[in-house]
C-alpha cells in the first residue's frame, strides 16, 4: 500500500472533520423534528386545524 502525500491526509482530514460537522448538524435537526413533531401532536394542532376547515369543501371528519 502506498503512502498518502501531506497534502491527500489533509484533503482526507478536512472531509472527515466536515463530515462530522455535517452528521451532528443532521442530528440536532433531526432532534428538532421530532420535537416539534411531537409538540404538534400534544397540542391537537392538526385535528383543531382540520376541524376549522369548512364543510363545504367537501371534507369528511371521522372522530
Amino acid at each position: 500500500m502506498s503512502q498518502l502525500s501531506y497534502e491527500e491526509c489533509l484533503k482526507i482530514q478536512i472531509y472527515l472533520e466536515d463530515d462530522f460537522k455535517a452528521r451532528a448538524i443532521a442530528r440536532k435537526l433531526h432532534r428538532s423534528n421530532s420535537a416539534i413533531s411531537n409538540e404538534i401532536k400534544n397540542t391537537g394542532l392538526i385535528e383543531n386545524t382540520m376541524r376549522s376547515l369548512p364543510e363545504q369543501e367537501g371534507i369528511l371528519l371521522k372522530h
